[in-house]
């Protein structure tokens, strides 16, 4: 037999067809090769897009605890603030109360205040007397009228006022010596005016009218200056 037979009994290769084998070989594996590289850079770029998927999980559950904790700590917060606003109510009625009673007690007091007092403290009355006047507006009118009260006890005042004196009414020239006490002379008469629980209470007292009429002339600066006697009565 002219043939070459291998142990399977298959004819034996030519030197040329084991070349081709060779090369084709070489080229599967060439291809298989780049294949499992692909396969493996595939492989890495799915673990590494994996990697920040877990990443971003990871940041997005600690947000969410984070928002949790922020959300708890919101409603710790907002529960704070309702009390601390329950509390301010509770003192601002409480406030307002003692505003009320204390603002009829000063407007019964302004009543009995001297006209040139009270001429000062129209819109400080009116404040006090209208209850829709905001509570902050109140007060400081009560301060106002406190102030200008202690102002006008300090210091001589004079004024003009017309007065019903033993049942006629008259024109006066008033000077008052703070809250204490005021004298006042008209035309040929003169007289005290003293506070009491109802208001001023003006009496005639005709012996005192040029000591009366001298001290309103060294005040409106019409006379010279000197010391002058006025009559005062201190109650015990």
């Amino acid at each position: 037999m002219n043939g070459l037979l291998t142990a399977g009994n298959e004819p034996e290769m030519t030197p040329q067809q084991a070349q081709q084998k060779i090369e084709a070989w070489l080229v599967l594996e060439k291809s298989l090769a780049e294949e499992r590289k692909d396969f493996r850079r595939r492989q890495v770029s799915i673990e590494q897009l994996l990697g920040v998927y877990v990443t971003e999980l990871d940041l997005l559950e600690e947000g969410i605890s984070a928002a949790g904790g922020l959300i708890e700590e919101s409603d710790a917060e907002l529960e704070k603030i309702k009390l601390s606003i329950t509390r301010y109510r509770e003192s601002r009625n409480l406030l307002r109360l003692k505003v009320d009673r204390q603002s009829l007690r000063l407007l019964e007091i302004m009543n009995r205040f001297p006209r040139p007092l009270r001429d000062e403290l129209v819109t400080e009355q009116l404040s006090l007397g209208d209850r829709s006047t905001k509570l902050r507006a109140r007060v400081l009118a009560m301060v106002a009228v406190v102030k200008s009260t202690m102002k006008f006890n300090q210091v001589i005042t004079y004024s003009e006022e017309v007065k019903v004196v033993d049942g006629v009414e008259r024109q006066l020239q008033v000077l008052y010596l703070g809250l204490g006490r005021g004298y006042y002379v008209s035309g040929d008469t003169a007289g005290i005016a003293e506070v009491s629980s109802t208001g001023w209470k003006w009496s005639r007292k005709d012996q005192y009218r040029n000591a009366i009429a001298r001290a309103i002339g060294v005040y409106q600066k019409t006379t010279r200056p000197e010391l002058v006697k006025l009559p005062i009565q201190l109650s015990k």
